[in-house]
């Protein structure tokens, strides 16, 4: 990088910290990005659990056994019960 360069970036760096306003819609702007990121990762594990039980319900109706379900679908053998009195 050039020194113009670096020096430009410190001025913005420094006009950046002594604006309150400005500084104040950067972090806003940050935390929205943080928890639109959060709220997508939620979204794939959720959707990610739903596979599972999902699948695990078609293989209950297929009559394979709790056990065998469980580790098919990497869930516990007590959640496998759980869903298998709720939903069958």
């Amino acid at each position: 990088m050039s020194e113009p360069a670096i020096k430009k970036a410190l001025e913005y760096q420094a006009y950046f910290m002594h604006d309150a306003k400005l500084r104040h819609k950067y972090e806003l702007q940050e935390k929205a990005i943080r928890d639109y990121n959060s709220g997508m990762l939620a979204a794939k594990e959720e959707g990610i659990q739903e596979e599972k039980i999902q699948n695990a319900i078609n293989f209950l109706k297929l009559g394979i056994d709790i056990e065998t379900v469980a580790k098919g679908v990497n869930l516990s053998v007590e959640e496998i019960e759980k869903i298998k009195q709720q939903y069958l």
